[in-house]
Protein backbone atom coordinates (compact mmCIF):
# COMPACT_ATOMS: atom_id res chain seq x y z
CA UNK A 1 0.00 0.00 0.00
CA UNK A 2 1.02 3.77 -1.02
CA UNK A 3 1.82 5.64 2.41
CA UNK A 4 1.13 9.55 1.37
CA UNK A 5 4.52 11.57 1.64
CA UNK A 6 4.96 14.95 3.57
CA UNK A 7 6.19 16.80 1.40
CA UNK A 8 3.13 16.32 -0.53
CA UNK A 9 1.19 18.60 1.50
CA UNK A 10 2.68 21.61 0.05
CA UNK A 11 1.66 20.72 -3.08
CA UNK A 12 -2.45 20.78 -2.20
CA UNK A 13 -2.55 24.02 -2.50
CA UNK A 14 -1.20 24.27 -6.27
CA UNK A 15 -3.54 21.73 -7.02
CA UNK A 16 -6.48 23.14 -6.00
CA UNK A 17 -5.16 26.60 -7.71
CA UNK A 18 -5.37 24.86 -11.08
CA UNK A 19 -7.36 24.49 -13.57
CA UNK A 20 -9.57 21.40 -14.43
CA UNK A 21 -9.33 17.93 -12.36
CA UNK A 22 -5.42 17.62 -10.12
CA UNK A 23 -4.47 15.11 -8.47
CA UNK A 24 -1.24 12.84 -7.46
CA UNK A 25 -0.58 9.19 -7.53
CA UNK A 26 2.09 7.15 -6.35
CA UNK A 27 3.74 4.61 -8.98
CA UNK A 28 1.49 2.04 -8.61
CA UNK A 29 -1.59 4.51 -9.30
CA UNK A 30 -2.87 5.01 -5.74
CA UNK A 31 -4.01 9.24 -5.14
CA UNK A 32 -1.92 10.27 -2.46
CA UNK A 33 -3.10 14.24 -2.93
CA UNK A 34 -5.33 16.26 -5.06
CA UNK A 35 -7.01 19.24 -5.88
CA UNK A 36 -10.39 18.43 -3.31
CA UNK A 37 -12.97 21.31 -4.17
CA UNK A 38 -12.61 20.67 -8.10
CA UNK A 39 -12.67 16.77 -7.70
CA UNK A 40 -15.80 16.87 -5.63
CA UNK A 41 -17.74 19.41 -8.05
CA UNK A 42 -16.53 17.13 -11.16
CA UNK A 43 -17.76 14.57 -9.27
CA UNK A 44 -21.27 15.88 -8.58
CA UNK A 45 -21.27 16.95 -12.65
CA UNK A 46 -21.48 13.18 -13.22
CA UNK A 47 -23.70 11.95 -11.13
CA UNK A 48 -21.09 11.52 -8.26
CA UNK A 49 -22.40 13.25 -5.22
CA UNK A 50 -22.16 9.79 -2.90
CA UNK A 51 -18.08 9.14 -4.15
CA UNK A 52 -15.62 9.55 -1.07
CA UNK A 53 -12.75 11.64 -1.27
CA UNK A 54 -10.30 11.17 -3.96
CA UNK A 55 -6.97 10.41 -1.60
CA UNK A 56 -6.47 6.33 -1.21
CA UNK A 57 -8.24 5.32 -4.47
CA UNK A 58 -6.20 3.30 -7.09
CA UNK A 59 -6.49 4.68 -10.62
CA UNK A 60 -6.57 1.10 -11.75
CA UNK A 61 -8.72 -0.34 -9.20
CA UNK A 62 -11.38 -0.46 -12.09
CA UNK A 63 -9.30 -1.71 -14.67
CA UNK A 64 -11.13 -5.50 -15.81
CA UNK A 65 -8.19 -6.64 -17.31
CA UNK A 66 -4.44 -7.47 -17.06
CA UNK A 67 -3.82 -5.64 -20.73
CA UNK A 68 -5.37 -1.82 -19.14
CA UNK A 69 -3.56 -2.36 -16.03
CA UNK A 70 -0.26 -2.86 -18.46
CA UNK A 71 -0.68 -0.37 -20.29
CA UNK A 72 -1.26 2.34 -17.58
CA UNK A 73 1.74 0.63 -15.40
CA UNK A 74 4.18 0.92 -18.45
CA UNK A 75 2.99 5.10 -18.74
CA UNK A 76 3.71 5.61 -14.86
CA UNK A 77 6.76 3.30 -15.12
CA UNK A 78 8.31 5.50 -17.55
CA UNK A 79 7.07 8.96 -16.37
CA UNK A 80 8.53 7.71 -12.69
CA UNK A 81 11.97 6.80 -14.28
CA UNK A 82 12.72 9.77 -16.61
CA UNK A 83 12.21 7.94 -19.58
CA UNK A 84 8.88 10.02 -20.44
CA UNK A 85 9.01 13.35 -19.63
CA UNK A 86 5.64 14.08 -19.73
CA UNK A 87 2.84 12.52 -21.86
CA UNK A 88 -0.26 13.95 -22.94
CA UNK A 89 -3.33 12.18 -24.02
CA UNK A 90 -7.19 12.78 -25.39
CA UNK A 91 -9.96 10.85 -23.41
CA UNK A 92 -13.91 10.89 -22.85
CA UNK A 93 -15.14 11.56 -19.42
CA UNK A 94 -18.68 11.54 -19.84
CA UNK A 95 -21.91 12.03 -17.54
CA UNK A 96 -25.52 10.99 -18.44
CA UNK A 97 -26.38 13.66 -20.11
CA UNK A 98 -23.25 15.13 -21.71
CA UNK A 99 -20.35 13.64 -24.02
CA UNK A 100 -16.38 14.89 -22.81
CA UNK A 101 -13.56 15.00 -24.67
CA UNK A 102 -10.74 16.09 -22.38
CA UNK A 103 -7.30 16.40 -22.42
CA UNK A 104 -4.94 14.53 -19.58
CA UNK A 105 -1.50 15.77 -18.81
CA UNK A 106 0.74 13.29 -17.08
CA UNK A 107 3.87 14.71 -15.48
CA UNK A 108 6.50 12.95 -12.81
CA UNK A 109 6.37 15.55 -9.65
CA UNK A 110 9.93 15.79 -8.13
CA UNK A 111 11.02 17.18 -4.96
CA UNK A 112 14.86 17.55 -3.29
CA UNK A 113 15.94 15.80 -6.70
CA UNK A 114 13.22 12.49 -6.34
CA UNK A 115 10.43 11.61 -7.74
CA UNK A 116 7.47 12.44 -5.21
CA UNK A 117 4.30 11.62 -7.57
CA UNK A 118 2.79 11.59 -10.69
CA UNK A 119 0.85 14.75 -11.11
CA UNK A 120 -2.42 14.19 -12.93
CA UNK A 121 -4.09 17.14 -14.85
CA UNK A 122 -7.61 16.42 -16.32
CA UNK A 123 -8.72 19.73 -18.77
CA UNK A 124 -11.63 20.13 -20.43
CA UNK A 125 -11.52 20.15 -24.24
CA UNK A 126 -15.79 20.58 -25.27
CA UNK A 127 -18.75 19.12 -24.33
CA UNK A 128 -22.06 18.23 -26.07
CA UNK A 129 -25.16 17.35 -24.73
CA UNK A 130 -27.28 14.92 -25.27
CA UNK A 131 -30.88 12.51 -23.77
CA UNK A 132 -29.19 11.30 -20.41
CA UNK A 133 -27.91 7.62 -20.71
CA UNK A 134 -28.29 5.44 -17.67
CA UNK A 135 -25.42 3.35 -18.25
CA UNK A 136 -23.46 6.48 -16.76
CA UNK A 137 -25.68 6.71 -13.81
CA UNK A 138 -24.85 2.92 -12.75
CA UNK A 139 -20.88 3.47 -13.11
CA UNK A 140 -21.04 5.77 -9.91
CA UNK A 141 -23.35 3.34 -8.19
CA UNK A 142 -21.84 1.74 -5.15
CA UNK A 143 -22.23 -2.15 -6.26
CA UNK A 144 -19.70 -3.98 -4.40
CA UNK A 145 -22.38 -6.67 -3.06
CA UNK A 146 -24.15 -6.74 -6.67
CA UNK A 147 -23.85 -9.64 -9.09
CA UNK A 148 -25.07 -8.11 -12.28
CA UNK A 149 -23.25 -9.00 -15.26
CA UNK A 150 -19.85 -7.10 -15.99
CA UNK A 151 -19.68 -4.20 -19.02
CA UNK A 152 -16.25 -3.40 -20.51
CA UNK A 153 -16.15 -0.04 -21.11
CA UNK A 154 -13.00 1.54 -22.95
CA UNK A 155 -11.28 3.71 -20.32
CA UNK A 156 -10.09 6.30 -23.04
CA UNK A 157 -12.87 6.64 -25.40
CA UNK A 158 -16.02 5.08 -23.03
CA UNK A 159 -17.37 3.27 -25.76
CA UNK A 160 -18.82 -0.47 -24.53
CA UNK A 161 -18.12 -3.31 -25.36
CA UNK A 162 -20.33 -5.56 -27.63
CA UNK A 163 -18.61 -8.63 -28.83
CA UNK A 164 -15.36 -9.45 -30.28
CA UNK A 165 -13.75 -6.62 -31.68
CA UNK A 166 -16.95 -4.65 -31.65
CA UNK A 167 -17.21 -1.25 -29.40
CA UNK A 168 -19.81 0.98 -29.99
CA UNK A 169 -20.83 4.18 -28.45
CA UNK A 170 -23.31 4.08 -25.06
CA UNK A 171 -26.45 5.03 -27.12
CA UNK A 172 -26.00 2.63 -29.66
CA UNK A 173 -25.72 -0.03 -27.21
CA UNK A 174 -29.26 1.04 -25.97
CA UNK A 175 -30.51 0.68 -29.52
CA UNK A 176 -28.52 -2.45 -29.50
CA UNK A 177 -30.95 -3.66 -27.11
CA UNK A 178 -28.35 -2.98 -23.96
CA UNK A 179 -29.40 -3.22 -20.67
CA UNK A 180 -28.90 -0.51 -17.59
CA UNK A 181 -28.91 -3.68 -14.75
CA UNK A 182 -25.02 -3.76 -15.10
CA UNK A 183 -22.07 -3.20 -13.57
CA UNK A 184 -18.97 -1.45 -15.21
CA UNK A 185 -15.71 -2.88 -15.62
CA UNK A 186 -12.86 -0.99 -17.63
CA UNK A 187 -10.87 -1.90 -20.16
CA UNK A 188 -9.28 -1.03 -23.40
CA UNK A 189 -10.31 -1.34 -27.09
CA UNK A 190 -7.76 -2.25 -29.59
CA UNK A 191 -7.36 1.12 -31.40
CA UNK A 192 -7.30 2.94 -28.10
CA UNK A 193 -4.58 0.06 -27.30
CA UNK A 194 -2.63 0.54 -30.49
CA UNK A 195 -2.67 4.75 -30.05
CA UNK A 196 -1.19 3.93 -26.57
CA UNK A 197 1.14 1.54 -27.35
CA UNK A 198 2.41 3.84 -30.31
CA UNK A 199 2.89 6.73 -27.87
CA UNK A 200 4.88 5.07 -25.42
CA UNK A 201 7.30 3.01 -28.16
CA UNK A 202 7.68 6.54 -29.93
CA UNK A 203 8.78 7.84 -26.32
CA UNK A 204 10.65 4.91 -25.70
CA UNK A 205 12.24 5.50 -28.82
CA UNK A 206 12.94 9.29 -28.25
CA UNK A 207 14.36 8.18 -24.42
CA UNK A 208 17.24 6.53 -25.90
CA UNK A 209 18.30 9.72 -28.38
CA UNK A 210 18.66 11.47 -25.31
CA UNK A 211 20.72 9.25 -23.33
Amino acid sequence: MSTPDPTLDGAVPLLNALDGINYVTSRDGTILAAGAANWHDFAGQNDGHRLAGPVGLNCLSACSDGETRDAYSTLYEKLWSGDLPRCALRVRCDSPGLKRVMRLVLAPLHFGGQTKGIVHQSLLVHETQRPAVDLFREYYRHTTAWTGPLLKMCSYCQKVHMSGDHWVEAEDYYRLGGSSDVRISHGICEPCADSLLKLLEIDKNQGKGHA
